[in-house]
């Protein structure tokens, strides 16, 4: 059986520190009519990871759509998601400092249960594709000397695990793939509390 998980990277174009970001997520997050309170009161929570020029986020929720837009309007700074499906395939979605849609790439192959291809093919006709790409939009991010040619290789990169080729694909853009997402959730799982660069809020609804 693959591994499932996805996770919000965010671009901290200013480099705010550790504390500046985490008090503007409590900001937003008490906007919103939650209150940040210990694990065993909390309904769910986020775990944050930093390190570098990017930060991430990985919710308890498991829903990625519903973690992407607290983060965007939290932070208002470029992101994207991967959504990695069973090791198979890793789904990202790029998006500006506004919350739009910048692109939308896949390393691997994607497939969707029999529900979402017929959903697919109400919208799109018979024969689903993927969506156009625009990856130009990825070039802020590219690691110096990174052209958009190896970038577009690294998005082809066949792999037997996804994960895999998506760490690739992220040391093109500088993000420490293993601080902020793998070696593994397990991994990540067991040095949570032993990093100091990965921390865990709390929230309750109030």
């Amino acid at each position: 059986m693959g591994m499932f998980a996805g996770a919000i990277f965010i671009r901290n174009e200013q480099q705010l520190t550790k504390e500046a970001l985490i008090e503007k997520f409590y900001a937003y997050m008490q906007s919103k009519g939650y209150q940040a309170c210990d694990k065993e009161q909390g309904k769910f929570n986020f775990t944050f990871a930093f390190s570098g020029k990017w930060f991430s986020i990985v919710g308890t929720e498991e829903k990625l759509a519903f973690n992407t837009m607290y983060a965007k309007n939290a932070f208002r700074l470029p992101m994207f998601t991967a959504d990695l499906v069973d090791s198979d395939f890793v789904e990202m979605v790029l998006y500006d400092v506004d919350g739009n849609q910048q692109d939308n790439e896949y390393i691997g192959e994607p497939y969707w249960g029999d529900e979402d291809i017929e959903a697919c093919e109400e919208e799109y006709g018979t024969e689903f594709s993927k969506p156009e790409t625009n990856l130009s939009a990825w070039s802020p991010y590219l690691k110096e000397g990174i052209s958009l040619d190896e970038f577009q290789n690294a998005l082809n990169a066949h792999s037997v695990f996804a994960e895999d080729a998506f760490g690739d694909f992220c040391e093109l853009i500088e993000v420490d793939v293993k601080t902020l997402f793998f070696d593994g959730i397990s991994a990540f799982e067991e040095n949570r509390t032993e990093n100091e660069n990965i921390t865990e809020l709390y929230f309750k609804k109030v």
